[in-house]
């Protein structure tokens, strides 16, 4: 356990961290029940049970009234608890903290970045408060997590424990560390313990606000907002990063960097940082420090001042947007604000993927899982990004743009009156706007009229706004609805139960998982009554939702074997579309006007619906005659131009497809794009004899 322990203020008896967690839980609820904290939290009934008698005694010595458990209702906290707690729990000074595994690693790699002369074996144990073994254990661990970023920890007699490696990946590797620590609970605590260990003359908050300080004046200069979170990631790994250029640790810059940021309207600010650490002689830690403001995210930006690279972002953007629309068989207008906030992002993501910066995004796992086919689709559309900067773009990284293509997908077709509500959400404008956009389709009767971070939210007047969603427990008096910036199935059903409830006072849809299993419990052997429990309140929850279109079949699902034609030939372009859209209209999936419609997309656009050597994709807006969600196939075995003056745009195979929305086909397509990738399988496909040869193959990518 490490020491970063103190009081609550008022002399109240010591919160443990799983009791702050769980009062947390139940502060952002407007009811809950144990039952629902159970599924929640993972903690077991006699653990809640225990933690509430814990609060509820922390309460009486606040003089504040008990939680108390209603039939029926669950769990019930008088008003004025809830605006004194959250108001306390803000004020806490430190908490109880037992070091997890990561911890341990990331105590240890911040602690050897900061190093004094000599860190020895003895100084882990003692800050840590670890035994010998535990501590060699966390050693070994954390050698093995840099060696991937060409980093080793060594250690000898003269220098006890120290890197070795380039200092440039020494620093990612920390960035990386310190951002993930700020993202948990506790970890700034955890971070100024460290900092002060190492630095005992100067305190971590008065070394962290002259930095902010800085920054601050940066966005009044140059008329932008950064992301505040990102912000404030980036300003505690450069209260660190001041600490180990004092120590004399310094970098050495490439000349293709330094020429690279020559332009770079962040340049004085890194000047200005320097000079008030007395290291203005520095000039490759002046480059550096450019870069890192350059890769900061922005939130909103005037435009004030030119970026180097303006043309060049655009180029891509416009690449980017083309291989999405390509692989989706969706169309984003010219003037989309899409546009806009992509170039809002990559311009700092740019330089960030170029110079291969670290940016740990907190919901990629979520994201991931969540979105697949969205975020597969977009990896393979910022290719042209990847190649220009001969880097491979993370993961984190393409889910932060997978958020902004989210977004888009989410606004499709929808233009309903709504109630006002507000976003406080720190963690960037694509996080945002996802969440935005989800909010808005799962309770249309509720416009999102700002997206606001913590400190914007604390200035605006919120008098016209019904409701508030946060992804932070925040002190307001408006109904409050904390979520989960990437929404789960059972976030969407809680959001609608209590928008519901607020504005109209209707009563929560339960789903009582428990009496389906004693329901089914004398014909089955139940191995994990707990895990089948939740996946009993998924199924449940999920029709309740209704995101439309919510099942995505697979390719071979929709390209079945009485969809798939192959002719000899046909006489022009139309004719095949028309041929390959029959099994479509005779089956009732579309209506003549979408063949029509297909047709003149290409006679207006072009024939963009190319989109692979030989093979095209028609389609147009579901509304033209889409009846169903459908693909039909034709293979012709004398290619068929699509254009009069372009080469490249013979056919030999036509993929129709007839998307009900912007959604429901993604794993289809996502699918199918991996088949059309593999020039082999192309020429297979194009070469086979049946139509279950032809099934076949595709049944291997679905």
């Amino acid at each position: 356990m490490v020491h970063i322990i103190k009081t609550w203020q008022g002399g109240a008896p010591l919160l443990d961290q799983r009791s702050i967690q769980l009062f947390e839980d139940i502060l952002s609820e407007r009811n809950i029940t144990i039952k629902q904290l159970v599924l929640q939290t993972g903690y077991s009934r006699k653990q809640i049970y225990y933690d509430l008698k814990k609060i509820n005694q922390w309460l009486d010595e606040n003089q504040l009234p008990p939680i108390v458990t209603q039939r029926s209702h669950g769990l019930y906290i008088e008003q004025i608890v809830k605006e004194r707690a959250i108001k306390l729990l803000s004020s806490m000074k430190h908490v109880d903290y037992t070091l997890s595994p990561e911890d341990k690693v990331s105590f240890i790699l911040i602690n050897l970045f900061i190093k004094p002369d000599y860190l020895s074996m003895h100084h882990f144990i003692q800050s840590m408060m670890l035994s010998k073994s535990t501590v060699t254990s966390a050693l070994k661990e954390a050698g093995e997590a840099v060696r991937i970023n060409n980093v080793e920890i060594g250690y000898n007699r003269q220098e006890g424990y120290h890197f070795k490696g380039h200092e440039y990946d020494i620093r990612n590797v920390v960035m990386h560390v310190v951002t993930k620590m700020v993202q948990q609970q506790n970890g700034y605590d955890l971070l100024k313990k460290i900092y002060e260990e190492n630095s005992p003359r100067r305190s971590f908050d008065s070394s962290y606000v002259q930095v902010q300080r800085i920054l601050w004046e940066v966005e009044e200069l140059l008329d932008i907002t950064f992301v505040e979170e990102n912000m404030k990631e980036q300003m505690i790994f450069l209260t660190f990063l001041f600490l180990r250029i004092e120590k004399g640790n310094t970098i050495r810059i490439s000349s293709d960097i330094k020429h690279a940021l020559d332009q770079s309207p962040f340049s004085h600010t890194a000047q200005k940082f320097l000079r008030n650490a007395g290291l203005e002689t520095a000039a490759d830690e002046c480059v550096y420090l450019t870069l890192l403001l350059q890769g900061i995210n922005i939130k909103e930006d005037s435009q004030q001042y030119q970026e180097p690279n303006q043309t060049l972002i655009n180029q891509l953007i416009n690449k980017i947007i083309h291989e999405f629309e390509r692989m989706t068989c969706l169309r984003i207008p010219y003037s989309s604000w899409i546009k806009d906030a992509l170039y809002t992002h990559l311009k700092p993501a740019f330089y960030r993927i170029k110079y291969q910066i670290p940016m740990t995004n907190p919901f990629v796992d979520e994201i991931k899982k969540e979105h697949p086919d969205l975020f597969h689709i977009v990896k393979k559309s910022l290719r042209s990004l990847e190649k220009q900067v001969n880097q491979k773009a993370s993961d984190d990284e393409i889910a932060y743009v997978a958020l902004h293509f989210g977004a888009f997908i989410e606004t499709q077709g929808f233009t309903i009156h709504r109630k006002k509500g507000v976003i406080i959400c720190p963690n960037g404008v694509g996080t945002s706007n996802m969440l935005k956009y989800q909010i808005e389709n799962l309770v249309p009767q509720c416009d999102i009229v700002q997206v606001l971070s913590v400190k914007e939210f604390h200035h605006t007047n919120l008098t016209s706004i019904d409701i508030v969603f946060s992804t932070l427990l925040i002190n307001t008096d408006k109904p409050l609805i904390v979520v989960n910036p990437i929404l789960t199935v059972t976030d969407k059903l809680r959001i609608i139960q209590e928008v519901d409830w607020y504005m109209y006072a209707a009563s929560p849809r339960q789903i009582d998982s428990r009496r389906i299993i004693e329901a089914i419990r004398p014909f089955v052997s139940i191995q994990d009554e707990g895990g089948l429990s939740q996946a009993l309140t998924k199924l449940c929850l999920e029709p309740l939702v209704q995101m439309k279109g919510r099942y995505r079949p697979v390719l071979n699902e929709l390209l079945t074997k009485n969809r798939i034609q192959i002719m000899q030939r046909v006489d022009s372009w139309e004719s095949a579309i028309r041929e390959a859209a029959n099994p479509l209209l005779d089956s009732r999936i579309i209506e003549d006007r979408y063949i029509d419609a297909m047709i003149d997309t290409v006679k207006e656009i072009g024939p963009y619906i190319v989109i692979a050597p030989r093979v095209a994709i028609p389609h147009a807006r579901p509304e033209k005659g889409v009846n169903q969600l459908g693909m039909a196939m034709l293979k012709l075995e004398e290619p068929i131009s699509f254009s009069s003056d372009q080469d490249d745009k013979f056919v030999n195979l036509v993929i129709v497809l007839a998307a009900v929305d912007s959604e429901t086909h993604l794993k289809a397509l996502s699918q199918l794009s991996e088949l059309l990738e593999d020039e082999e399988s192309i020429e297979k496909m194009i070469a086979s004899t049946t139509v279950e040869d032809m099934y076949h193959l595709i049944s291997a990518y679905s």
